[in-house]
């Protein structure tokens, strides 16, 4: 999982490269939902006060019951052109203030 800061906004910030799924780049290894509450609990200490984004899939389980335990709100589930196959999904947090 890395951080990245938002383009062209200085109060976000996205996660991305959860893995986790055939489609998905970044980690060949799934993590456990509660390696994800752990890393994320990391990044909202150090970045909790902009706001977090991710997008996830439907297949990538563990991450997305992880960014609901941490206090993410999300979009519903979209569909889309390329990997028709999964949908996608909008996670923020808003910022500590």
């Amino acid at each position: 999982m890395k951080i990245d800061e938002f383009p062209m906004c200085c109060n976000a910030y996205i996660l991305t490269d959860f893995g986790g799924t055939r489609i998905t780049a970044g980690e060949k290894m799934e993590r456990t939902t509660e390696q994800f509450i752990t890393d994320l609990g990391t990044w909202i200490q150090h970045y909790g006060h902009k706001c977090l984004t991710a997008f996830t899939n439907n297949e990538q389980t563990n991450v997305n019951a992880a960014l609901e335990a941490c206090g993410f709100e999300c979009s519903d589930w979209m569909e889309k052109r390329q990997h028709p196959e999964t949908k996608i999904r909008l996670w923020w947090r808003k910022p500590d203030i």
